[in-house]
């Protein structure tokens, strides 16, 4: 008796164990999770859990409750069983707040034959974060296991744009990323362990200020966002502070600059953008400027360069002055390694 009912537990259980022919699993949805100028285009992680290699597979676009499309999937290269592949599924029209639903119909021309992980939901959200420039820092402060932590930037396609890690060791790690111009991209912060970054974030600062922030301890093994980049470029390294003061403001006819930078050389470049005449001035050896006009070119923005060295007294680059008026420049040692700088045009 003991033994036919040992059996039967033997032949139920690999019944519930057989694995399907014809099965494939949505694992997750790996496209952008905002609209980007009105359209996403979505991708999937999709499993072949079946015995069969898996050639083909139809799966369904639906939003908001409608079907949009029935996308038939042709591998290029044929998924044997435990295979993972990214499918690109057709560009479909979104806006904020809509919910998107994939169904896997068919495998090799026959009907799916396991449930699970046959259909998965993404909402969209609203607009992201933008930044007006195609340069940001991300900065990483990472937990005692840092060697678990990366991160990566994609773009709508799901091409990497940029990666970052694992880490060597606790601590805050920096990086100067140039972005495709006016692209939609999508953030990703992840964590082998599965236990979040304990104390720990991630940054994205454009010009400076923080634009984006993913807390460590508010995931645990992946956290996604998006961000939106500009047409600009920016410089991507560090500056030493400097104190630029720019007086009276608002100012008629007279504008002071008052500048206090660190050791080293430093570059003042001021730009006119009406393009109109200026006047640069000289620093001569002897007390007191002198005054030289000079006309631009239309296309020349740049009306001269405040250079200089601290700590010495001599000829300097053009200064420069954004009316056809005399202008005075003068300048006076502070510390030994420091330089200050006052210019100002009537």
């Amino acid at each position: 008796m003991r033994t036919s009912i040992a059996l039967l537990f033997l032949l139920a259980t690999a019944s519930m164990c057989a694995q399907n022919t014809f099965d494939a699993r949505i694992l997750s949805y790996e496209g952008l999770q905002y609209a980007c100028d009105g359209s996403v285009d979505p991708r999937l992680k999709i499993q072949n859990v079946g015995t069969q290699t898996m050639t083909t597979c139809v799966v369904e676009t639906w939003k908001n409750g409608l079907v949009q499309n029935s996308f038939n999937w042709v591998l290029a290269t044929a998924a044997l069983s435990g295979d993972i592949r990214q499918p690109a599924l057709p560009s479909i029209e979104v806006t904020e707040g809509d919910q998107l639903e994939f169904r896997i119909i068919s495998v090799n021309e026959v009907l799916d034959q396991g449930p699970e992980g046959n259909i998965l939901q993404q909402a969209l959200t609203g607009a992201v974060d933008a930044c007006a420039l195609q340069t940001v820092e991300v900065e990483v402060v990472a937990d005692d296991n840092a060697n678990e932590i990366t991160w990566t930037l994609r773009n709508a396609q799901g091409t990497p744009v940029a990666t970052s890690g694992p880490f060597a060791s606790a601590g805050t790690y920096s990086a100067w990323v140039t972005l495709p111009a006016e692209a939609c991209l999508a953030l990703e912060l992840n964590d082998a362990g599965g236990n979040g970054i304990a104390g720990g974030r991630l940054t994205v600062r454009c010009s400076g200020t923080d634009l984006v922030e993913i807390d460590g301890n508010s995931f645990t093994d992946r956290a996604t966002t998006g961000l939106r980049s500009g047409n600009m470029v920016s410089v991507s390294e560090l500056l030493e502070p400097a104190v630029l003061h720019m007086f009276p403001n608002p100012a008629v006819d007279e504008v002071r600059v008052q500048w206090q930078d660190g050791a080293g050389a430093a570059e003042l470049t001021v730009f006119d953008a009406t393009r109109s005449r200026g006047v640069g001035c000289r620093l001569a050896p002897s007390p007191g400027p002198s005054c030289e006009r000079h006309q631009h070119r239309p296309l020349d923005r740049s009306l001269a360069a405040l250079g200089f060295k601290p700590g010495v007294r001599s000829t300097s680059p053009i200064r420069p002055c954004l009316s056809p008026a005399p202008c005075r420049v003068h300048r006076r040692p502070v510390q030994a390694h420091r330089s200050r700088v006052h210019a100002w045009c009537h």
